[in-house]
């Protein structure tokens, strides 16, 4: 299968990606400046579910990922993330979550130090929250289609670039919805060292 060696820089806005392909496909990339290469676990369209990940992993897609069909009630990979995740330019789409208790919830339930996503476009992510709290629980909701909540940046940076997303989070009307911060990419962030780079959104937040 291919392999691939990187650092590379893709042009997200005309829709640049690197495609590997075949069974023993690999990617390796350095986790950290002056890093010997690590090798990446490969996901494809198969292997890519929720409890594929664990939350110090370093993670490439090879090709799009389309999720049609499910419904998911908690953020895909439900984790706090300190790993790298390549998407080469590729795509997931159509994840749809219907949040039925309070908390961080996107792709990444949320990212902290150290973590990297880069290269990745959320397409379609449609995030209903039907969170219901009372006047003795009141509930919150950190939502965006990378991730919930930058979880902690302030002993390690955290990398976000080359990401891109569409679709809708619609929050329905609770006087018991504590807090509800959300955003297109990343819901809430809460520490200093973060970099965001050549990245944008077009989701709708309606509440």
């Amino acid at each position: 299968g291919d392999s691939a060696v990187v650092d590379y820089i893709l042009n997200i806005v005309n829709g640049n990606k690197i495609t590997l392909s075949g069974a023993g496909a690999a990617f390796y990339a350095p986790t950290s400046a002056n890093q010997a290469l690590t090798s990446f676990t490969v996901l494809n369209q198969s292997n890519f579910t929720g409890s594929a990940i664990s939350a110090a992993g370093n993670y490439v897609l090879m090709s799009d990922i389309d999720l049609s069909g499910s419904t998911f009630l908690k953020a895909y990979f439900d984790v706090k993330y300190t790993g790298k995740f390549h998407g080469l330019g590729h795509k997931i789409s159509n994840l749809y979550i219907n949040l039925l208790s309070g908390g961080s919830v996107g792709l990444f339930k949320e990212l902290d130090s150290g973590s990297t996503v880069r290269d990745l476009g959320l397409d379609n992510f449609i995030l209903q929250v039907s969170a219901a709290g009372n006047v003795a629980a009141p509930v919150y909701v950190r939502a965006g289609a990378i991730a919930g909540a930058i979880a902690d940046a302030n002993s390690s940076s955290i990398y976000l670039t080359g990401l891109w997303s569409t679709g809708l989070i619609y929050a329905k009307s609770n006087s018991y919805l504590d807090e509800l911060s959300a955003g297109g990419l990343v819901g809430l962030q809460y520490g200093n060292h973060v970099v965001l780079w050549k990245s944008y959104s077009t989701v709708s937040i309606d509440n």
